[in-house]
């Protein structure tokens, strides 16, 4: 097994751009939408869909739950993703390349195998202005809007990581480094996460 980054990150924080400029400095492997890929493909469902229920497990238990028969437990669509998502992973580590994967409960499912960082900000103002950065003007929403979608999204991420890892998203301790990029720019977090990795064993 190569050398493994797991990045997890709130919504609006910047981690998939963190992410994304590590990649390219250490010159490894990124994963984020290549797993959704491969899970659609591994399942026969539409990418945007494997991608809605892929961190939003309260979503789709609730809406697309199905059973062979009725002797037979019922299993959602949600569970079929996570299974397959693991299998994905796995799968990528065991090539032995050293990769960064964005969420998708690496962290949890690697363990002791990977450099776990969480990407945060404790800047509000400063998630709402990145993701109005990535909004096309014809979707425009009020601050207060974009302010709950954020909100709603790292609630949705918490609770899909609590279930299938029963462990708590957020929680600094489950972490190997942890970067507030309301005082480490994108460019110094990527300095930072490169210079632990280069002594990572």
């Amino acid at each position: 097994m190569g050398k493994v980054i797991t990045i997890n990150r709130q919504f609006g924080s910047g981690g998939r751009e963190v992410a994304k400029r590590l990649s390219d400095a250490l010159q490894i492997a990124y994963f984020d939408k290549e797993i959704i890929r491969r899970i659609a493909a591994q399942t026969n469902l539409a990418e945007e869909f494997v991608e809605v229920c892929s961190e939003n497990q309260a979503w789709s238990q609730s809406h697309l739950s199905y059973s062979s028969t009725f002797t037979m437990p019922t299993f959602s669509l949600s569970d079929t993703i996570h299974t397959t998502q693991v299998n994905v992973i796995q799968k990528i580590v065991e090539q032995g390349d050293d990769c960064i994967i964005v969420g998708r409960c690496a962290n949890t499912l690697l363990k002791d195998k990977a450099l776990k960082v969480f990407i945060y900000s404790s800047d509000m103002d400063a998630r709402i202005d990145r993701c109005y950065a990535k909004v096309p003007d014809e979707k425009y929403i009020s601050r207060a809007e974009m302010k709950e979608r954020i909100l709603s999204v790292d609630k949705q991420r918490a609770k899909y990581h609590r279930f299938y890892t029963d462990e708590i998203w957020q929680d600094m301790t489950g972490y190997n480094l942890c970067i507030d990029t309301a005082y480490v720019d994108i460019k110094k977090a990527v300095e930072m996460i490169a210079m632990t990795y280069q002594d990572w064993e």
